[in-house]
């Protein structure tokens, strides 16, 4: 977290100062030039990408002359906030005409200038802090022309809070769970006499608002057993807990019952000591875990993360799992550091951003890589592609490994969604690869290389199929974002976290990207899973009963209307007029997250998903206005109707099952396949044995009337008085509405385990 520094604005350079502004310039208003500044004249002027700021989002500035002759030949560039005007945020270079400045002992919080040369316009990329007080930003510049020509207060922009910025600003001190907080180191030592065990637990650095605990368990899993958590609440007290896992993950650990004994927790120079002890010997408790008793062999597992607003634990963001048992009655002394696999929790991907700035000299292109906001057990990617899609690409990947360690790698990208190999393994993928900065600092990662000794073009055709790297080719530029596995291997990226930018890039010449994931963030796939939802409640439920009424209730309820209409039909067309409007609506909220673009044919899956769905919302629409222009059911032609819109309305419905099989391979999802693949199986059995049972009903009734008829045909020749012309109907009437409640039965039990599937199916793309 930045300190808000007090604000200074100055410059040394030009004569005086000829290489740049000294550092002692932070301590001063003016340069030692033994000038008084100019009056404020509108010769400079200072730009930025952005008139509103938000949390560790990077800004670019630029200052420059009104015209092509106002030239400078210094300068300084600060920002500074609007209630106490303190120094805030800091910077990076966009080229090397410029250098940073270090005041009051933070890095990098003011811009000047690097040579006596003139300049028509500078540019640099302002950090805004991780944690900003309420109100404006103001950028002010010293410019310095000539020796006794100094411009002092006199060119400034004004930064405002972007809206959502300012409430997380409201809540920063209510609302802290939403916070990574930073992996602690966690020592403990344990000891045990007369059934009682006395820990001590060390944990730094922990802030206010945060917890650490530790947990003693029969397996490597976290739930059902006893932690012990040490807590320093917003006001920096210090609390000491016993809670149990009993029942899993969820809920949060729920407090015990059994005691507990504190001797101290204390919070002090940012780490939280807890003693503690407890018995051994305890008795069950109810609805807890089983007692900690001696002689079992315990997993020691180890979580850290922040507190709710309540002061209750929320989830954890790091766990600490020891690879081998432990048995209380031996003292033990561990850090968890150096003894501990580390896993972390699923990390978001919605904040983060990269700034990746590269210089040409003499042959040789300088990269930079900065990302604010790199999880542990992250990577981030950039990739130089001849097309906006993944696939024959050249990748370079900067990873925050579990144990908080930098690794920067380069790749290839084979074909599409292969698994990237290293560049290592490729003959003469294009230049030699050098790392030149591999670390994280305040909350930054930095990833720095270089790219050299290119060679000829012929050169590389002839040893390798693999378009190789160029340093004159233009290429599309891919950012992507992933998460690591326990092992520090790659996992892939979701499709919401991988962009293709809309410039072209090369290597020799000076870039500058900037990409703020946000933009494609997690809140966006809300549209595609609104939209899978609504298709396969849809699609299972409401069109599958639709046509099951139309097929098989037509002689059902004689006597009863719906707006005049047969009780059948009346259910029949509301249920598919239903269908045609949520699947039009559904369409329109994938549109809508697609912005409107077609999906790439090299993405088969999703392509083909695209046109079966496309079919399948062509023949729903098509349906109602089909029968809008029926013919009247004794008409000659009718027959053609009837087969036509049976047809279509069949063969969406296998369309549609198609099209979510499909989606089953979409990476947005991310599904475990035994889940849901084995739901689409059931329901694809389901569909023909519901339809077998209707078909047995019928047949059964069938061939029984066809029976009773032919008993009725002959009692029909003996009777003199031929007064049995009513019979079947009689018998038709008794024997309808026991096969019609067996019909009502079976298609109950269709909707019942219908909509179980769906709903599962709709809770697990909920969950994605």
């Amino acid at each position: 977290m930045y300190d808000i520094l007090g604000t200074i604005l100055h410059i040394k350079l030009a004569y005086g100062y000829p290489d740049d502004a000294p550092n002692s310039i932070c301590t001063v208003m003016l340069p030692h030039h033994d000038v008084s500044p100019k009056i404020c004249q509108p010769k400079y002027i200072i730009q930025s990408d952005t008139s509103e700021y938000d949390i560790n989002q990077i800004i670019r500035i630029t200052v420059r002359g009104s015209t092509d002759t106002d030239y400078f030949k210094g300068f300084l560039l600060v920002a500074k906030d609007q209630n106490n005007q303190h120094i805030t945020g800091t910077w990076s270079l966009s080229n090397s005409s410029i250098k940073t400045i270090s005041c009051n002992g933070t890095d990098n919080t003011v811009i000047t200038h690097f040579s006596t040369e003139n300049k028509l316009q500078i540019a640099a990329l302002w950090h805004a802090p991780s944690f900003i007080s309420e109100g404006n930003i103001f950028m002010k510049a010293t410019i310095v022309t000539s020796y006794d020509e100094i411009y002092v207060d006199c060119f400034n922009i004004t930064l405002k809070p972007k809206q959502s910025n300012s409430l997380r600003v409201q809540s920063i001190s209510t609302n802290i769970e939403t916070r990574m907080i930073t992996k602690p180191n966690t020592k403990i030592r344990w000891d045990y006499s007369d059934n009682i065990v006395t820990v001590i637990m060390t944990s730094e650095p922990v802030n206010v608002g945060e917890w650490t605990a530790i947990g003693f368990s029969l397996d490597q899993e976290m739930g059902d057993e006893y932690i012990f958590v040490c807590q320093v609440s917003s006001t920096s007290n210090v609390l000491l807990r016993r809670m149990h896992t009993k029942f899993g993950k969820r809920p949060y650990p729920l407090p015990s019952s059994v005691p507990v004994n504190i001797s101290s927790a204390v919070y002090e120079n940012g780490g939280v000591t807890c003693k503690f002890s407890f018995e051994t010997n305890s008795t069950q408790a109810d609805n807890e875990s089983a007692p900690i008793t001696i002689g079992e062999n315990y997993y020691l597992i180890s979580a850290a993360g922040n507190l709710r607003t309540e002061e209750q634990v929320a989830k954890h963001d790091f766990t600490f799992v020891s690879t081998k048992t432990y048995q209380l009655q031996n003292s033990e002394v561990i850090d968890l550091d150096e003894s501990f696999t580390t896993t972390t929790a699923a990390s978001q991907t919605n904040d983060i951003r990269v700034n990746i700035t590269w210089s040409y000299a003499g042959s040789i292109t300088t990269v930079k890589m900065m990302i604010s906001n790199l999880k542990i057990s992250q990577w981030l990617a950039m990739g130089l592609s001849l097309d906006e899609s993944m696939g024959r690409d050249h990748v370079f990947i900067c990873q925050r490994l579990n144990n908080n360690a930098i690794l920067l790698e380069r790749f290839i990208n084979p074909e599409g969604r292969t698994r990237p190999a290293l560049a290592s393994t490729i003959v003469n993928p294009g230049g030699s690869f050098n790392i030149s900065l591999q670390k994280f600092e305040n909350g930054i990662t930095y990833c720095d290389f270089t790219l050299s000794n290119f060679a000829g073009t012929q050169r590389r055709k002839r040893q390798n199929s693999f378009p190789a790297l160029s340093q004159t080719a233009s290429y599309q530029p891919l950012i992507a974002i992933g998460n690591l596995d326990s092992s520090n291997n790659l996992m892939q990226h979701a499709q919401n976290s991988r962009v293709s930018l809309s410039q072209t890039v090369s290597l020799n010449r000076n870039e500058i990207i900037i990409y703020d994931l946000q933009s494609v963030g997690s809140d966006s796939t809300g549209l595609m899973k609104a939209h899978g939802i609504i298709m396969v409640f849809t699609w299972i439920v409401l069109v599958s009963t639709g046509i099951l009424v139309a097929r098989y209730f037509k002689q059902s309820w004689p006597k009863s209307k719906i707006c005049g209409k047969a009780v059948w039909f009346g259910i029949h067309r509301t249920i598919m007029t239903c269908v045609a409007i949520l699947t039009l609506v559904a369409f329109i909220l994938i549109l809508v997250y697609k912005k409107g673009q077609w999906i790439s044919q090299k993405n088969q899956g999703e392509f083909a998903h695209s046109i079966v769905g496309i079919l399948v919302i062509s023949f729903s629409i098509i349906q109602p206005f089909m029968a809008l222009f029926r013919c009247n059911p004794d008409a000659h032609y009718r027959f053609i109707f009837n087969y036509v819109h049976a047809t279509v309305g069949f063969s969406a419905l296998v369309l549609s099952i198609a099209a979510i099989f499909l989606a089953m391979f979409f990476t947005q999802f991310q599904f475990q396949l035994n889940k849901e693949w084995s739901i689409l199986v059931v329901w694809s059995c389901w569909l023909p044995i519901a339809v077998i049972i209707f078909e047995t009903i019928e047949f059964y009734f069938r061939k029984k009337n066809s029976s009773l008829t032919g008993k009725i045909d002959v009692y029909d020749m003996n009777n003199l008085h031929a007064n049995s012309k009513n019979k079947p109907e009689t018998i038709q009437s008794i024997e309808n509405p026991t096969k019609d409640r067996i019909k009502l039965l079976a298609l109950l039990l269709h909707i019942i385990f219908a909509f179980g599937l769906a709903l599962a199916l709709m809770i697990l793309i909920g969950k994605s």
